[in-house]
């Protein structure tokens, strides 16, 4: 059973973990911005756009993840409890990637005339593909075989 000193460890941990993820954040943000604002392309902007408000949940999951072996909790609890901070990283990673695909997608579509509906439909299908290639490896991580689940969605197919 944890302590209040074990709590203000796990505390400590967390701020300290957050901290310095508020501290790199706007480091990294203040660099990327600079770099951006020297280039022509519009990529960057989104990219910086699609990582700018998730960058902060990534760092309170870490300190979270750091947080979780200071609080001496039974031993399923605390693999449940890291194994939840990092599904919820995975899941958030995949979100922003599946953004900055959909805002190149937008960006190139805009670019060369596509029609507005083809460029939604791009963006959706990279958005879907991104995001279950994410929901693929949270469910690997939590040791659910997705093989015969990718199998099967290729079955029901006709020739």
């Amino acid at each position: 059973m944890a302590g209040l000193g074990d709590y203000l460890s796990a505390a400590i941990i967390f701020l300290i973990v957050v901290s310095a993820g508020f501290l790199l954040r706007s480091i990294l943000v203040r660099w990327i911005r600079r770099w951006a604002a020297a280039t022509e392309t519009k990529i960057d902007d989104i990219i910086i756009g699609a990582i700018d408000k998730p960058i902060i949940v990534w760092f309170v999951l870490g300190g979270l993840y750091a947080a979780i072996p200071y609080l001496n909790l039974a031993p399923q609890l605390s693999t449940t409890a890291e194994r939840a901070a990092l599904l919820a990283l995975i899941l958030s990673v995949a979100w922003a990637l599946a953004n900055i695909a959909g805002g190149i997608i937008r960006f190139y579509g805009s670019k060369i005339g596509a029609g507005l509906q083809v460029s939604s439909l791009g963006q959706l299908l990279a958005k879907v593909a991104i995001l279950s290639i994410g929901i693929a490896i949270a469910l690997a991580e939590l040791g659910i075989e997705v093989t015969p689940i990718i199998a099967s969605l290729g079955m029901g197919r006709s020739r």
